[in-house]
């Protein structure tokens, strides 16, 4: 049974769709019910399915598939890399036609990685095969590559490299970049304000509609409004000066040997850590946080209007903030427990840790400390709240330091986002 849940049209849409396949994608937005979804047309399917999941939302697999009367063994991501939970996995479906579920399936979007060679050498076991994920492409149209393989081993794609420049146009062959970087990878095109330039989207489109569907989060349920903000915080003197002076040594460093994007990430992440007031491992140093600063003289008319959740990618950060705002005599929670029971009201996390499958409607507000350059982490995270249930007005703020880092990747999240909005949509291009 159902446990007297009513489904959204979509969901029934997609189950009727699904019936006659042996693979199905819900490229859903988060909050849209992919899981209910998903486990009605696994149901339809076989008698159990296999699910790897993040580890976060484990225990909501475990819930639902118990609520609707099905039989699922759950598994996390980290352990396909295990040699002992991938023999586990490949023996249940040796043992009876299973379906085998990957859910976020933008977790496999690198063809290179032990997790997703895994997970592939394992979906032609399976008697059928279902993804989801609202974040089908987190940063290009590639990585759709991989998840369309798992779905339908069979069919012939070509290489990663193919998949890449047919749908993302490349530098040409005598672009000066090219003597600057080792190997012989693909490059991408870029614009002015730093997005890919791509090409051949009606056709990606078309593709994603063979698959399954897409679906928004307005198309299922009509929700207050959110509003966001971009709250600009300025660097102190000494602070201001010792990020000049990093940023000058690492890109003269960096143009003394190829560039990687090992080398150029470990530089973004030094500067937009430092964009915070604090150093690293071999550059020491802790100075005001001004965004933190801004923050503390803001959050008493946050709070006033309604709960808080302020994220932060750094260890330190959310230390500090949780710290700062105890003492100004704020109830506040590290872990989402305390902050859902109404105990506190004020949640610090990180976004890689609790911005995925967690309901938290009782937040009104999303205050952004610090962000990575993901925008698989930011879309979840932005959906902790904003989904089916929220009754409420929200509103996002971002935190950002001028003249660093902090901009640019703010800029870049919104570039991809999009991306990723052109690719839900069913319109023309």
């Amino acid at each position: 049974m159902d446990n007297d849940r009513k489904p959204f049209a979509w969901q029934n849409e997609a189950l009727s769709a699904a019936a006659e396949r042996n693979h199905y994608a819900l490229f859903a937005e988060p909050g849209t019910g992919k899981t209910f979804c998903a486990l009605r047309i696994a149901r339809s399917w076989s008698e159990s399915a296999v699910v790897v999941c993040p580890l976060s939302v484990k225990h909501q697999w475990e819930k639902e598939s118990k609520e609707i009367g099905y039989r699922v063994h759950v598994f996390h991501y980290e352990q396909l890399r295990i040699i002992r939970f991938f023999e586990e996995i490949r023996k249940l479906f040796a043992q009876s036609p299973k379906t085998f579920i990957l859910d976020e399936s933008h977790r496999i979007k690198s063809p290179s990685t032990q997790v997703t060679k895994a997970a592939l050498k394992l979906a032609p076991m399976a008697a059928h095969r279902l993804v989801l994920t609202g974040t089908p492409t987190a940063n290009s149209p590639a990585d759709l590559y991989t998840q369309l393989k798992f779905l339908d081993p069979a069919r012939k794609n070509g290489s990663y490299r193919d998949w890449q420049e047919r749908y993302i146009v490349a530098l040409p062959a005598g672009h000066p970049l090219r003597r600057h970087i080792a190997g012989r990878p693909f490059l991408p095109q870029k614009n002015r304000d730093g997005s890919l330039q791509l090409q051949n989207l009606d056709h990606l489109k078309e593709r994603l509609a063979e698959h399954g569907c897409t679906v928004t989060l307005a198309e299922v349920v009509e929700l207050p409004e959110r509003t966001f903000l971009r709250r600009e915080c300025h660097m102190g003197t000494e602070l201001a000066k010792t990020y000049k002076q990093l940023a000058r040594n690492y890109t003269a460093a960096l143009l003394q040997e190829q560039i990687t994007a090992d080398n150029a990430a470990v530089l973004v992440g030094r500067l937009t850590r430092l964009s915070s007031g604090y150093g690293h491992a071999d550059f020491e140093v802790s100075l005001p946080n001004p965004k933190l600063q801004c923050l503390l003289e803001e959050i008493a008319g946050y709070v006033a209007a309604g709960p808080a959740i302020v994220w932060s990618v750094w260890v330190d950060e959310r230390r500090d903030a949780a710290a700062a705002l105890e003492k100004a005599g704020y109830r506040v929670a590290t872990t989402p427990e305390k902050f859902l029971s109404g105990e506190a009201q004020i949640l610090v996390a990180s976004p890689a840790m609790f911005g995925t499958g967690l309901n938290l409607q009782r937040a009104r507000w999303q205050l952004w400390l610090s962000r990575s350059y993901s925008l698989l982490q930011r879309e979840q995270a932005l959906a902790r709240n904003y989904r089916a249930g929220q009754a409420e007005k929200t509103f996002v703020v971002d935190y950002v330091t001028v003249n660093t880092l902090d901009d640019r990747v703010l800029n870049a999240l919104e570039t991809k986002t999009d991306l990723l909005n052109e690719i839900m949509s069913k319109g023309e291009m």
